[in-house]
This record gives structure tokens, C-alpha cells and sequence, in this order.
């Protein structure tokens, strides 16, 4: 299987690339909020390492969010027009369903957040493993009192003892892809039942606050 994932949604651009007999290389940009000028450049990059063509994959994996409106804008527009111009399938992936298998212990009440702005997350109650709530800003001002798992903090911030810093890249979205493959496209006209015009980048609503 060939799979080619991206993860735009953070200030760091991540790609993965899984190839036959599980061949797996990644590679995350050092420098914040470089993704128009480095997408392109590492996806070149890493496909001439292994002398393949973006034709050549079985599909193309995506974080849509939620996440940086400027960085899904661009990775999510640019997965598309790789899928539109080779006919590849592009598999969306819910930044949330990464992170919930980042956590040990789903039991009892806990958010699943990410980083927005100044003291504020974005983020989904959790009751028992399951989904309590529409996601929301949230204030980390207020003490909710349970824990918060949260991706993008910033970092040397000295955060409440509730408050669990969680990191994720584009290699996660590999065994979300391999699943989703089988699952969805396999055998199947995957763009009749998920055309391009029905993906769209989950941006982070700044009018509900809790």
C-alpha cells in the first residue's frame, strides 16, 4: 500500500509517506508557519527519495482540523488538487479522533482540546470515551477541575496541574489511513461516496465560549 499523509492543521507542517513492506518516513518542518513555502517542497522531497509518483499512491490522508485556519486552508486545498489531477481518493481524519488514542484512560469526564489563542482552547467534553458535547472556545481561565488534554500548547507556559500537553505529526495519520482504506475504498468508487466537494478544513469557531 502507498499513502502519502498531511498534517497542516498545527503551526509545524508534518507529511508521512507509507510505502510496501511497510516503509515509513516522515518529515516535520523546524520552522513555524512554513507551510506554503515548505508543503510543496517536502512532498517533492520525499517522493523523489523513493523515485515514485503522486499517481502511483493508493490515496492521499488529511488532517482537517480543527486546527490554524491559514495552515488547513493550504494543506487541505492542496491535498485536494493532488487527488482532483492523479484521481486518488483523499481520506479526511478528525484532528479529535487522533488525539482520543493519546489517552491511556478514557474513563470519566475530561476535554480534548486544541491550542487556539492566549488562554483559550478549542475543545470536545468527553464523558466515559464518549463525545459530550459540540466542540467550543474554551476559557482556560476557569477551573474546570477535570482533565484537559490539549495539543499546541505553548511551550515554557506554566499550565494548571490538570492540563496534559499532547503531540501528534502526519505518522499517526497512517494507521487512521490503512483503516479508513480498507474500510471505505477498497473495491469501491470511493469519490462517488466522498467527492473532494464534500471535504472542508475544520476551522476553530470563535463564538462559543465556555
Amino acid at each position: 500500500m502507498k499513502m502519502l499523509c498531511i498534517d497542516t492543521s498545527g503551526k509545524f507542517c508534518s507529511i508521512s509517506i507509507l510505502l510496501d513492506n511497510n516503509i515509513q518516513e516522515s518529515i516535520d518542518s523546524e520552522i513555524p508557519l512554513s507551510h506554503s513555502s515548505e508543503l510543496a517542497v517536502n512532498v517533492k522531497k520525499i517522493i523523489d527519495k523513493y523515485n515514485i509518483e503522486i499517481v502511483d499512491l493508493d490515496c492521499i490522508v488529511i488532517n482537517i482540523g480543527p486546527g490554524s485556519f491559514t495552515g488547513l486552508r493550504i494543506g487541505v486545498s492542496f491535498a485536494k488538487g493532488l487527488c482532483l489531477s492523479n484521481n486518488i481518493p483523499l481520506l479526511p481524519i478528525h484532528a479529535f479522533d487522533i488525539m482520543e488514542t493519546k489517552i491511556d484512560d478514557l474513563r470519566g469526564t475530561f476535554f480534548i482540546c486544541i491550542y487556539s489563542h492566549k488562554d483559550y482552547v478549542y475543545g470536545l467534553k468527553y464523558n466515559n470515551g464518549k463525545k459530550d458535547s459540540m466542540p467550543k472556545l474554551i476559557d482556560l481561565s476557569n477551573n474546570f477541575g477535570v482533565p484537559m488534554y490539549i495539543y499546541g500548547l505553548k511551550s515554557g507556559y506554566a499550565y494548571k496541574n490538570n492540563i496534559i500537553d499532547v503531540n501528534f505529526s502526519s505518522i499517526e495519520l497512517i494507521e487512521f489511513g490503512k483503516e479508513y482504506f480498507i474500510s471505505e475504498c477498497e473495491g469501491k468508487d470511493f469519490n462517488s461516496i466522498h467527492p473532494l466537494n464534500s471535504i472542508h478544513p475544520i476551522y476553530i469557531d470563535y463564538i462559543n465560549v465556555e
